[in-house]
């Protein structure tokens, strides 16, 4: 029954892989994902450098989470750094866990005919963890 089990709320610029929805469910115990609603997705999306405060920007985004998540829910956050650092303190005053994504890179270089060297990088879902620990 998933009425017991933490929600996942998702802030991030894409979609969960399956393969990080599976480990979510598994190494987490999720019962349910909730994404950032299409309303908020630009203001993640795009953060303008020139802003020297991110709280007049972020502050429809905490409001979302106010009002959906609870106590123990899980909140993925992955962006900008600044506004993932104030995202996952906000997250952590609320009670609610923050977590981010951590991947292995493998990087594989091709050398073309022309001389000129082509990398290719591959980004490999690993595990979550905590902000902060």
């Amino acid at each position: 029954m998933t009425q017991n089990r933490p929600a996942l709320f998702i802030i991030m610029n894409h979609e969960l892989t399956a393969e990080q929805r599976e480990n979510a469910k598994l190494a987490l115990n999720i019962g349910k994902f909730c994404s950032l609603p299409e309303s908020l997705r630009p203001a993640w999306c795009s953060i303008p450098p020139e802003l020297e405060s991110l709280n007049q920007l972020l502050y429809p985004i905490k409001e979302w989470l106010c009002t959906e998540a609870k106590r123990g829910d899980y909140v993925l956050i992955q962006g900008d750094p600044g506004a993932c650092f104030i995202m996952a303190n906000y997250c952590i005053v609320q009670g609610m866990r923050p977590i981010y994504s951590t991947t292995k890179r493998d990087v594989k270089e091709e050398r073309l005919s022309d001389g000129t060297v082509k990398l290719i990088r591959q980004f490999k879902h690993v595990r979550f963890r905590l902000y902060g620990s």
